[in-house]
């Protein structure tokens, strides 16, 4: 009767430790995207959309740079992505970047 009892009361621990494994193997395979919009006279870019699409998957993710241009995308799976950037200004009107 004890044997049952020490079993049941590792089940759970060791079902925690298998659960941490999965996670951190999940979390290994994306990565994150990140950098900084400026104009053409070097000044920092606020409020730009930027709009990341893999075209073998039409993934798709959407993200607005800060105050000092700079924009992150997190959890990306691997692959070739598409980014438009575009931000409504008199000197320039939409850049396409590949990354």
């Amino acid at each position: 009767m004890l044997s049952k009892r020490v079993v049941c009361c590792w089940l759970p621990v060791l079902s925690r430790c298998f659960d941490s494994v999965a996670l951190f193997a999940q979390a290994a395979l994306n990565g994150t995207v990140a950098g900084t919009v400026i104009d053409p006279s070097g000044a920092a870019v606020a409020g730009a959309a930027c709009h990341a699409v893999d075209p073998s998957t039409n993934d798709s993710r959407k993200t607005t740079t800060n105050e000092t241009g700079r924009y992150l995308f997190a959890n990306v799976p691997p692959g070739t992505y598409n980014m438009t950037i575009n931000k409504t200004v008199s000197e320039w009107r939409s850049l396409l970047a590949r990354w």
